[in-house]
C-alpha cells in the first residue's frame, strides 16, 4: 500500500443484516479483510445468516437481534452503538442502509463521530430522514443521478465508487456439485434475491422456451426471496431442468462450473454478481438497466437485453450456446475489465482517500 494512503482510524460498519446472497455483506467483508495502514474495521449488525463468516476472518462483529422498527429496538440499537463508539473510540460510522444513516445522524449528536453512507439501491420516499450523512458513496452513476433527482442532494456530497471483487478467488468443494451441474448440459447460473426486481420470472419463462428448443441446458438459481415459491412451482409444473439452491457461503465453485451467468434485473444499481462473473471469466447476460448498462459493453464483454423482454432473453441465451467462441471471448474480456476497474487493489485506495477526507472535514 502506498505510504500516502496510510491512515490511523477506527471505522464501524453498520448494516441491517449480513446475508450470504447480499452484495453489501460481501463488500463490507472485503473492506474489513483488507485494511490500509493502521485502519481497523469493526462491524455492527442486527442479524443475518452470514455473521459467522466475519468472525472466521477475525473481524470484530457485534450482533443485536431486535426489531429495528420497534421503539424499543431503535432505542436499544442507538444505545448499543454509542457504547461501542465510546469503548472502541470509533472515528467514523459507515452506514450501508438508510435506516442506519438516520441512526448515525442521531448518534453523532451524542458522541463525537464522523459519518459516511454507501447507497447501494434506488429507493423512494421517507425523504425527511434519508441520507443525512455529509458524505455519500454512490455505487454507480445511476445511483448518483437518482440521489440528485429524487433527494435533491448536493453533488459535492456524492462520490461514485463502484463495487469490487477479489482477484484471487478460491473455489470450495460442494458435495452434490455433479448432480447440480450435469456433465452433459450447459448450465446457466443466477445468484441473488428471488424478487421481481431481479427479473427471476423473466428468467424462468425464457429458460422454458430455451429448453423446448435444446435439451442440453440446465438452470441453477441460488438465493432466497418472496418469489421462491413461485419459482419452485413454475419449475415443477413446466418440468424444467433446473435447481433452486439455498444461499451459500461460498459460491465460487458454482461460477467455475457454469457455462454463463444471467441477471435479467428490472432494477440493479451495480450488481456484484456481474463482477464475480467477470473475475471468473464467465460469459454474462444482463438487463440493460442502471449499473449493468453502465459497465457492460454489449457485444464485447457481455450481452445486454431489454428489461422484462422474455423472448429477447431466450434469443440471447441461445446465441451464447450457438456461438461458443464468442461466448468465451466475452468472458475473457469481462475478466480484463473487472480486473482493471473493479478489483480490490484498484478500488480500495478510493475508499482510503475518502475516509481521510471525512476525517479532515474537507
Amino acid at each position: 500500500m502506498p505510504n500516502n494512503l496510510l491512515i490511523d482510524m477506527k471505522i464501524l460498519h453498520l448494516h441491517t443484516e449480513l446475508n450470504k446472497t447480499c452484495g453489501i455483506t460481501k463488500t463490507i467483508l472485503l473492506l474489513a479483510k483488507n485494511p490500509g495502514g493502521e485502519i481497523r474495521f469493526l462491524v455492527f449488525t442486527l442479524g443475518g445468516d452470514n455473521v459467522g463468516l466475519f468472525s472466521k476472518n477475525g473481524i470484530s462483529t457485534s450482533v443485536l437481534r431486535v426489531n429495528k422498527y420497534s421503539p424499543f429496538g431503535i432505542i436499544k440499537t442507538i444505545k448499543t452503538i454509542i457504547k461501542i463508539c465510546k469503548k472502541e473510540e470509533i472515528d467514523i460510522l459507515h452506514s450501508h442502509h438508510r435506516y442506519f444513516d438516520f441512526l448515525a445522524f442521531i448518534i453523532s449528536k451524542i458522541v463525537q463521530v464522523k459519518r459516511i453512507t454507501t447507497v447501494q439501491s434506488k429507493v423512494f420516499g421517507y425523504k425527511w430522514f434519508s441520507y443525512k450523512s455529509p458524505y455519500l458513496i454512490a455505487v454507480s452513476n445511476a445511483v448518483k443521478i437518482h440521489l440528485l433527482k429524487n433527494y435533491k442532494i448536493s453533488e459535492s456530497r456524492i462520490t461514485v465508487i463502484n463495487n469490487f471483487v477479489e482477484e484471487d478467488i478460491q473455489a470450495d468443494s460442494y458435495l452434490n456439485i455433479e448432480k447440480i451441474f450435469p456433465y452433459d448440459k450447459k448450465v446457466f447460473l443466477f445468484i441473488g434475491r428471488f424478487s421481481k426486481e431481479k427479473g427471476v420470472d423473466i428468467l424462468v419463462e425464457a429458460f422454458k422456451i430455451l429448453q423446448s428448443k435444446r435439451k442440453d441446458v440446465h438452470l441453477v438459481m441460488i438465493g432466497f426471496g418472496d418469489k421462491e415459491s413461485y419459482l419452485k412451482s413454475f419449475i415443477k409444473e413446466n418440468k424444467l431442468s433446473a435447481e433452486i439452491i439455498a444461499p451459500q457461503e461460498n459460491v465460487n465453485v458454482f461460477y467455475r462450473k457454469a457455462f454463463a451467468v444471467v441477471l435479467p434485473s428490472r432494477v440493479d444499481p451495480f450488481p456484484l454478481v456481474m463482477l464475480e462473473a467477470g473475475i471468473m471469466s464467465k460469459p454474462f447476460i444482463g438487463a440493460s438497466v442502471d449499473g449493468i448498462a453502465e459497465f457492460i459493453e454489449s457485444g464485447k464483454d457481455g450481452l445486454l437485453v431489454s428489461p422484462g423482454n422474455i423472448n429477447e432473453l431466450y434469443v440471447t441465451m441461445r446465441k451464447l450456446l450457438d456461438e461458443p467462441l464468442m461466448a468465451d471471448s466475452f468472458g475473457k474480456n469481462l475478466f480484463l475489465k473487472v480486473k482493471q476497474k473493479c478489483s480490490i487493489n484498484v478500488v480500495l485506495p478510493h475508499y482510503l482517500d475518502l475516509y481521510r477526507k471525512v476525517m479532515s472535514g474537507d
